[in-house]
């Protein structure tokens, strides 16, 4: 789906160019060029089926070429609901900036009613199976990316985001016994 307006217009390719409120979650590399305060919100909703909603926020810190980072994406149905928080960090320091970025996961999924009146390709007994065996749970986990950026000269920039190095995920789960 992409998220930001920016990077989603120049198509993804936005890792080496990461410099506005999109930083954190594209490259937290990026976030060494900000001096100033920013934000920046979109919300996308795919094909009327799922509705993606994206909020992002930099503040400079004291002293120069360093600042924090906070994105916050919410998607999901009334099937699978999933919310990311990141929190990042970057610096410039000279031609090279770093930055790491820290984030936390949650989803939720099989909360939805099932109706059964939208199985009607079935028989009762295997409807009365199916809503019998309705799976659903949560998942919790924490993430952590890194980013690098090379100001090879005044107009040219690389960059290198390594997302999701660590990331593991605690997924719960049961079958729901409607008898």
């Amino acid at each position: 789906v992409g998220f930001g307006t920016r990077p989603v217009g120049m198509g993804f390719a936005f890792v080496g160019v990461a410099d506005d409120a999109n930083a954190p979650y594209w490259n937290p590399a990026g976030l060494g060029y900000q001096d100033q305060l920013s934000a920046g919100f979109s919300q996308i909703d795919q094909l009327g089926l799922i509705t993606y909603n994206y909020a992002s926020a930099i503040v400079p810190l004291p002293g120069k070429n360093h600042s924090l980072g906070l994105t916050a994406i919410s998607s999901g149905d009334e099937a699978l609901t999933e919310l990311s928080v990141h929190a990042a960090y970057g610096v410039k320091l000279n031609m090279v900036n770093v930055g790491i970025g820290l984030k936390y996961r949650n989803a939720s999924f099989g909360n939805n009613n099932l109706n059964r009146g939208d199985y009607t390709v079935f028989d009762e007994s295997e409807i009365d199976i199916g809503l019998g065996q309705q799976v659903y749970g949560d998942a919790n986990g924490f993430g952590i990316d890194f980013g690098l950026t090379f100001d090879a000269t005044e107009r040219a920039r690389f960059g290198v985001l390594i997302r999701d190095f660590y990331a593991p995920m605690n997924w719960k789960s049961q079958a729901r016994n409607t008898e």
